[in-house]
């Protein structure tokens, strides 16, 4: 797997160094952090993540803020809240955002983990990896407009 461009922002230092170790442990991590909303959408147009980590209750701009003005621009990048809080109104809120998904701390590292993976493997798997003329490729599907078959990746072919 290639490294994963993450940006993780977490206004607890403490926290944000664990999980930056932690994550850097467990898999190919290239973390950038910030402290605050503002910052991580500076942080964020600058190194275009993979995935973005955020807490929710930040100084200067939450995470819901910062969300929202990331999602004006992009749709795709994949996003987790880590948050205390614990009212269902909170997740529902954020996930309405257009977050991927809502980790309740505390959490381990490797419950983190396993979330960025699990949500990187469903995006990749679902985007076009190759295309040519009239051949699309969907993770291990292919799909041939020209004699209009579907082969999937457990060797199905559909016509």
């Amino acid at each position: 797997m290639d490294m994963i461009k993450l940006l993780l922002v977490e206004d607890d230092d403490s926290l944000s160094f664990m999980l930056k170790g932690s994550l850097e442990l467990l898999g190919k991590y290239e973390i950038h952090t910030a402290t605050n909303g503002i910052e991580g959408i500076s942080v964020y147009n600058k190194i275009h993540p993979d995935i973005i980590v955020a807490d929710v209750e930040m100084p200067q701009m939450s995470g819901f803020e910062m969300v929202k003005k990331i999602r004006e621009t992009d749709v795709h990048t994949p996003i987790i809240f880590a948050s205390a809080r614990k009212n269902p109104k909170d997740l529902i809120d954020g996930l309405n955002l257009g977050a991927d998904n809502f980790i309740r701390k505390p959490y381990l590292p490797e419950e983190l983990n396993i979330q960025i993976l699990v949500l990187l493997r469903r995006i990749k798997e679902n985007q076009v990896t190759t295309h040519t003329d009239h051949k699309y490729t969907f993770g291990t599907s292919q799909l041939d407009t020209q004699i209009r078959s579907l082969e999937l990746g457990n060797g199905k072919k559909f016509s």
